[in-house]
């Protein structure tokens, strides 16, 4: 039983990346700019991982969407329940572990969910040192 359970949790998991604060913003920041030359409203979804906590982060353009009254919302960005209106507002006042994401020193975690990143796909391969399994 323990065996399938690990199966269906590795299935279900999302791409997984070891990352600092700058790549993580310069992410958000290329999956937004992709989202809106292309009219798409769901630009990223992921969870960090740092020092044993865990949280969401979507970053929605609403601009795009077919409805009227969601376009009137703009930009999103999603951080577990909180909303912020840009990226850089998410860095200058989120925490994580009771520290500000701007202010994170090192690397940590991310899972991509739903797809995996080209831009993350070209940092991990520009950095093998940095592996999933030695971050939590």
């Amino acid at each position: 039983m323990g065996f399938f359970k690990k199966f269906m949790e590795k299935l279900n998991q999302g791409s997984l990346y070891v990352v600092d604060i700058n790549t993580f913003k310069e992410y958000l920041e290329f999956e937004l700019k992709f989202s809106m030359e292309n009219n798409l409203e769901a630009s990223a979804h992921c969870n960090i991982y740092y020092n044993g906590e865990k949280h969401q982060v979507q970053v929605w353009n609403y601009q795009a969407s077919t409805f009227i009254d969601e376009q009137v919302k703009g930009l999103v960005v999603y951080y577990d329940e909180a909303e912020y209106k840009s990226i850089d507002q998410l860095m200058e006042e989120a925490t994580v572990f009771e520290t500000k994401l701007k202010d994170i020193n090192g690397y940590f975690k991310i899972e991509v969910l739903d797809t995996d990143s080209e831009f993350l796909n070209n940092y991990k391969k520009a950095h093998p040192e940095l592996k999933v399994e030695d971050y939590n």
